[in-house]
């Protein structure tokens, strides 16, 4: 429930910053931190339901993959499979070509960015959120891997090593809103790396289990 409330507040906090550059690209600043906010939330959340499974071997890597994919691909799916659909009307009156439509939306379907389209700056032209979804399950992948022999000091070091990472993204790419476009798409895996595996270390200095059981209803739907 608390899990459930904080998500509901970042959610609204990034749907308020895409309203309003609609008019103005310079409001809400500091809006976009919604993200890696929920970077932070996804790696508490996926180490309070699958670290102990994963590390004590009752879930392999591959089902932790199948739970993670099933979970997370529809919705980009969706999204992405109704921005094809409106580039087909798109492509109908000329405004691109049906090859270029076939390119780009089969790169956003395989969750790969697209510079088939240079007018736009977007790197998912027909789903623009899939790209945070998109880091999501890389760093889903990673964390999978290495669950298994992921010691605490290794998670500090890890730690330790992303957020020099983020800090070299700061400072070229002039702040740590990477991901989203063709021209800063790279710096994304960087981005992701440090909120969600600081997200894994909050879960292992969490508080008694009496506390983390608040929020044990919003991950049941993890389960």
């Amino acid at each position: 429930m608390v899990l459930d409330g904080l998500r509901s507040i970042a959610a609204l906090v990034v749907l308020c910053l895409h309203l309003v550059q609609q008019h103005d690209v310079t409001a809400l600043p500091l809006a976009g931190l919604g993200v890696d906010f929920f970077y932070m939330l996804s790696g508490f959340v996926v180490a309070f339901a699958y670290e102990q499974r994963l590390q004590n071997t009752t879930m392999t890597l591959r089902s932790f993959a199948w739970v993670r994919i099933t979970r997370l691909y529809p919705p980009i799916f969706l999204g992405t499979a109704s921005g094809i659909f409106l580039g087909l009307l798109a492509a109908l009156y000329g405004k691109i070509t049906y090859q270029d439509l076939a390119i780009s939306g089969t790169l956003g379907l395989l969750l790969l960015p697209s510079y088939i389209f240079p007018q736009w700056s977007t790197a998912y032209p027909f789903n623009m959120a899939s790209w945070s979804l998109t880091f999501e399950l890389f760093v889903n992948a990673v964390y999978g891997a290495i669950a298994l022999r992921l010691t605490t000091r290794q998670l500090l070091k890890l730690i330790a090593g992303s957020a020099a990472l983020l800090v070299w993204v700061a400072f070229m790419n002039h702040g740590i809103a990477g991901g989203n476009d063709q021209a800063n798409f790279a710096y994304g895996f960087g981005r992701v790396m440090f909120p969600f595996f600081t997200g894994v270390l909050l879960f292992r200095f969490r508080f008694p289990q009496r506390m983390a059981s608040l929020v044990g209803v919003g991950i049941q739907s993890l389960r």
